[in-house]
């Protein structure tokens, strides 16, 4: 599978698994936003079932009720309005001030009536700066007619200076003007003032329904019956009920409702949700791509590294195999009898050969797929001795001197794998050091660092060809003049023995000669 694909297919199922978060994140922000909602309902129901009854002690005037509704279900679209029995709109929903005079009543001013469209957009630019349904008010002139409050000049301000916003409503004189030292902080609360909102659609349904005749009519049914009543589901409910304040008696009509998928993606709690799933599956992709881009790799190196072995492999049983089949030829056709002893001798050469070949094969492929080796203590300077003992006879035939300085070091190890690659280790100086030269094995224990090392003398490795040594069927006889073959797999054996231990490996080359070590990890 080419790189192309893959990533095809990792950034598909990434897509995937992006899309069932999003499908989450929108499932658990509509629960949030659908129990906020209830919430809201519940307040709401719990107030009329304390507030709006016929039997029900005077109270709050008809004007605080609504202004509290609105307070509590501020979050959703809501529209309430009050009729008196004369079927007159006594007090309704809206953007108003409050503010309160010491020692007296809260004063409200309704704004409805007075704002423009131009305000009302500078109004809704500065609430979305707030992110609140109020606004905090630092200088308001006004004048009263009887209890109604009539604006002149509003200034709003966000705070510290991130905002403010001045209001003229009239060239008239205002009589009244908010002292600090005389009124208590004034608030204006926003109330579906941006006519670009995705609410505003639904404000106005419910607001034309609250307001519409057969509304009204059933409000004053309930005036003369001291009824009430309401319905109520998933993004919706409307009430209705009579209210007694002193000897007069009120309908107030109310409604809420949202629309769910807009409202879920422009809450909180979406918006939340996608942060942080979104933050999260960008740490999670970008670690699966480079895993993937890793594992591509690695599978690419592991197919060509099979293919080269395998190509080598059928390279190296090839020579043999063709020698003995042209001396094999050579006898049954009895070309030169004379020499039919000397052309079975070199079949069985071969023979021994590949054989010795395949042994090694074999065993390669055993270290390479093993997953697990099973590990013993074992003093690493006996295994060197032991494995010494066997080369002795013949370093002595070719006049090379050995030395030795073994300390106690022991480690956990396979002790058949690591005498292998002392062995690998040994056959490799004995090939490549030359008449009467030198071989010194070591090893070194340093506060529990062990080091195992095999120099000899004579031979040097090129940079070029340094780093190749430890592949398989990789051969330097021709950069370290032996005439010896080789299969060219011991030090692949030791490589992949060492990988498995877990241990450091490696060789130093200078003129005087190569020396070969591993360092227990």
């Amino acid at each position: 599978m080419s790189k192309n694909k893959m990533f095809t297919y990792v950034a598909t199922g990434l897509a995937l698994v992006y899309i069932i978060g999003l499908s989450v994140c929108f499932t658990g922000a509509s629960l949030a936003v659908s129990q906020e909602f209830d919430n809201a309902e519940d307040k709401l129901s719990a107030y009329s079932s304390e507030r709006y009854f016929t039997e029900a002690e005077e109270g709050e005037s008809v004007g605080d009720l609504l202004r509290l509704s609105q307070q509590i279900a501020n979050r959703f679209p809501y529209y309430a309005v009050a009729y008196d029995k004369d079927g007159n709109i006594v007090a309704q929903t809206g953007t108003y001030i409050s503010f309160v005079e010491l020692g007296e009543k809260r004063l409200y001013c309704y704004l409805d009536e007075y704002l423009t469209d131009e305000m009302k957009r500078d109004i809704a630019k500065l609430q979305k700066q707030a992110k609140k349904t109020y606004v905090k008010v630092s200088d308001f002139e006004f004048n009263l007619d009887g209890e109604k409050v009539i604006p002149v000049k509003l200034r709003l301000e966000l705070g510290y200076g991130e905002g403010n916003l001045t209001l003229v409503f009239s060239d008239k004189e205002a009589n009244y003007r908010l002292d600090e030292e005389k009124y208590v902080a004034a608030y204006i609360t926003v109330y579906d003032i941006d006519e670009s909102h995705y609410n505003r659609k639904k404000f106005n349904e419910l607001r034309e329904e609250v307001l519409s005749d057969e509304r009204k009519k059933e409000a004053m049914r309930n005036i003369e019956n001291s009824g009430g009543g309401g319905v109520s589901s998933y993004e919706y409910f409307y009430y209705d009920c009579t209210y007694r304040y002193g000897d007069e008696y009120f309908a107030i009509v109310e409604a809420g409702g949202f629309r769910p998928v807009i409202a879920v993606l422009d809450s909180d709690y979406f918006q939340m949700f996608l942060l942080e799933f979104t933050l999260g599956f960008v740490i999670l992709a970008i670690a699966i791509l480079i895993l993937s881009n890793k594992l591509y790799n690695k599978n690419k190196q592991l197919e060509n590294a099979r293919i080269a072995f395998t190509s080598a492999a059928a390279h190296e049983l090839k020579t043999p195999l063709a020698v003995i089949s042209n001396l094999s030829e050579c006898i049954i056709e009895n070309i030169l009898p004379e020499k039919n002893e000397q052309y079975m001798n070199a079949i069985y050469a071969e023979t021994v050969r590949m054989n010795k070949l395949v042994n090694t094969l074999l065993e390669y492929n055993r270290i390479t797929t093993a997953e697990k080796i099973e590990k013993e203590l074992c003093d690493l300077s006996a295994v060197a001795e032991k494995e010494l003992k066997k080369y002795l006879s013949l370093f002595e035939e070719k006049g090379i001197g050995v030395t030795e300085a073994f300390e106690k070091a022991e480690a956990n190890c396979n002790i058949g794998l690591i005498s292998l690659v002392v062995d690998n280790f040994l056959s490799n100086a004995l090939k490549y050091t030359p008449e009467n030269g030198e071989i010194k094995v070591k090893v070194k224990n340093e506060n529990g660092k062990i080091k195992l090392s095999v120099f000899n003398s004579g031979s040097h490795i090129a940079p070029d060809h340094g780093k190749h040594i430890w592949e398989e069927f990789y051969r330097i006889d021709s950069v370290r003049n032996s005439s010896e073959k080789s299969s060219g797999m011991g030090l692949a054996i030791c490589r992949k023995i060492l990988e498995l231990h877990g241990w450091k490996y490696g060789y130093t080359s200078t003129n005087k000669g190569v020396d070969f070590y591993f360092s227990v990890c």
